[in-house]
């Protein structure tokens, strides 16, 4: 079964919980928390990928929805990989932590493991790391 084909199997039997525990009682909150908890750990990796920010239930299932259902190639899995940007409130392990995911699909062959160190480089908030492999501290050479 494919991603899609989980989520949206997941989505039903979500949504039939969520009636039987009477959700009109959540808040949204609430049922978008219940919900990236369901997604299970490889879900909730996918879902901190996005490059969006999501304020309601409504609009994380539609991003859901449509990240999975689209057939991405690879150019457009790099495009999205180098768009990846640190923002501020996230922590440099949950930006590293979201590189590695996004450069699994990327078909870089050798250059999977270096191409999130200069992306971290370019895109990170945090100036002691971008220091740091500016200045050959956390490079290979």
């Amino acid at each position: 079964m494919n991603q899609k084909s989980r989520l949206l199997s997941g989505k039903k039997l979500f949504d039939s919980y969520l009636l039987a525990t009477r959700e009109n009682e959540f808040s949204a909150d609430r049922k978008r928390a219940l919900l990236i908890h369901c997604l299970g750990t490889e879900g909730q990796r996918s879902y901190s990928t996005l490059l969006f920010t999501v304020n309601t239930y409504d609009e994380s299932v539609l991003a859901l929805i449509t990240y999975f259902s689209l057939k991405l190639n690879v150019v457009a899995k790099r495009y999205h990989f180098r768009q990846r940007a640190q923002v501020a409130g996230v922590s440099t392990d949950h930006y590293v932590a979201a590189l590695r995911e996004l450069v699994k699909h990327c078909k870089f062959g050798n250059m999977e493991s270096e191409m999130p160190r200069d992306h971290i480089t370019e895109k990170t908030n945090n100036r002691c790391i971008c220091g740091k492999t500016v200045n050959g501290e956390g490079s290979d050479s």
